[in-house]
């Protein structure tokens, strides 16, 4: 007879779990600059000529004149560029967790029926080894016992999500 028993194999698959996306869009903002300007403005100047400027008395006849000068000022300039200034990228980085695992496995059991009318020394010696059998078996009993009730209940269950999701189908 051959005794069998469930293992459990545990390892582990990749599956999507989303994904992650770059977007890059145009926002306006106000900049606010100040910017020094410069400006030329006419001042008149007057100054009394004394007597030893001879040039200036020279022309003593009355006549009209004109004089010019040319003003300047400075105005404010704008100018953009686009300029590069950081590169973005994506990358992932793998990050290892620990998870704890619990599964029910199922194991078979053997038990032995010992004739109790055969009494020699030898199966004296055997019948106290079936005694610790019989303790042992009995607490298989019990495992056996709670494994098909647990076996049961899973079935029920089973049963009773397929009976939700047909259901649910015919909705």
């Amino acid at each position: 007879m051959t005794r069998s028993e469930e293992q459990v194999h545990v390892g582990t698959e990749k599956v999507q779990t989303g994904k992650a996306r770059l977007r890059k869009y145009v926002t306006t903002e106000h900049v606010t600059k100040t910017v020094p300007v410069q400006r030329e403005e006419v001042r008149l100047e007057r100054e009394p000529l004394d007597a030893g400027d001879a040039d200036a008395t020279s022309g003593a006849d009355l006549s009209e004149d004109d004089a010019e000068v040319t003003l300047t000022e400075e105005r404010v300039v704008v100018d953009k560029e686009t300029v590069p200034v950081e590169r973005v990228r994506m990358d992932t980085e793998t990050v290892t967790d620990q998870q704890e695992v619990t599964e029910e496995v199922r194991k078979e059991q053997i038990e032995a029926d010992m004739p109790d009318d055969v009494d020699t020394d030898r199966d004296r010696d055997r019948n106290s080894d079936s005694d610790r059998d019989r303790d042992r078996n009995s607490d298989s009993d019990r495992d056996r016992d709670r494994d098909r009730n647990s076996d049961s209940d899973r079935d029920r269950d089973r049963n009773s999500d397929r009976d939700r999701n047909s259901d649910s189908d015919r909705d």
